[in-house]
């Protein structure tokens, strides 16, 4: 068995100076991948600079408008397992469009994936999609892979 060290760096795109140093680190070998916040402001700004990362989704849920409705979350919402569902499509939808292919993986902003809803539906959207989930601890790793879904 293979063992690889991925260093992932949440929030490209979040903000301008965060996305410019998660694209220096990556650029000299520090990284190994990131996250993309694609309904933030400053998303096209840091699309401008993806060519050649590794860049997955970092599904965001609260801090700015959802991709699918134009609504805005607080960060204490529970939003429904259908509307995990939807944003994640739209918000994958969104990364390629800004980067011209498909995310490299999933994450989410602020630990939401600890709201049962939130962990179901984008397993949901990854085992539709076949894309890993980044998880964060063995009870997490153990849902997804009983829901069919790779991750670490």
């Amino acid at each position: 068995m293979t063992l690889r060290l991925i260093l992932n760096a949440d929030d490209f795109g979040y903000d301008p100076a965060v996305t410019l140093g998660i694209a220096r680190a990556m650029r000299e070998g520090v990284v190994s991948s990131t996250t993309m916040s694609v309904n933030s402001p400053h998303s096209e700004v840091a699309a401008k600079q993806a060519d050649g990362l590794a860049i997955g989704l970092h599904l965001n849920l609260v801090r700015f408008p959802a991709v699918s409705d134009g609504s805005e979350q607080r960060d204490d919402a529970k939003p429904s397992e259908d509307f995990v569902v939807r944003e994640t499509h739209a918000q994958l939808e969104k990364l390629k469009a800004l980067i011209g292919r498909e995310a490299t993986h999933i994450d989410v902003h602020k630990h939401a994936h600890l709201q049962p809803q939130v962990l179901s539906g984008r397993a949901t959207v990854a085992k539709e999609r076949g894309l890993a989930v980044r998880s964060i601890n063995a009870e997490i790793r153990a849902t997804l892979r009983s829901l069919g879904v790779l991750t670490n």
